[in-house]
């Protein structure tokens, strides 16, 4: 029994640690591109693979529309569009005066992609 509770607590701070570093990266990744919710479709290019996020900016104590509005990304190069999987918890950072939510992140490889508003729910 004993032997049971070291091996919990090895994989409890193990899984701490992990859920740290993955809070770090996720908080201090580099902005790949930036757009107004006005503006329906942009395309990028991504130079290295790796998990990338799409944050919803704004100022604080306003309401924000992305309720109702859903982001596609399209792969130019292959015609695939790319799964974004919700975020749980919807992690924020706060600054004075603005204020950013985690909502989407995705896996990206190296190419073009296009990222498209498409009216709708959010919970699609």
């Amino acid at each position: 029994m004993l032997i049971l509770g070291w091996i919990f607590l090895i994989a409890g701070i193990c899984c701490w640690i992990n859920v740290v570093y993955c809070l770090v990266r996720i908080f201090r990744a580099k902005l790949l591109l930036e757009m107004p919710l006005t503006q329906k479709s942009k395309n990028f290019r991504v130079v290295h693979q790796g998990c990338y996020s799409i944050w919803q900016e704004g100022p604080l104590f306003k309401l924000a529309p992305m309720a109702f509005i859903h982001p596609e990304i399209v792969n130019i190069d292959s015609q695939e569009v790319i799964k974004l999987t919700s975020s749980l918890g919807r992690p924020h950072k706060n600054g004075f005066t603005r204020g950013s939510n985690l909502m989407f992140y995705c896996e990206l490889v190296t190419g073009n992609y296009s990222l498209t508003i498409v009216d709708g729910s959010s919970f699609n």
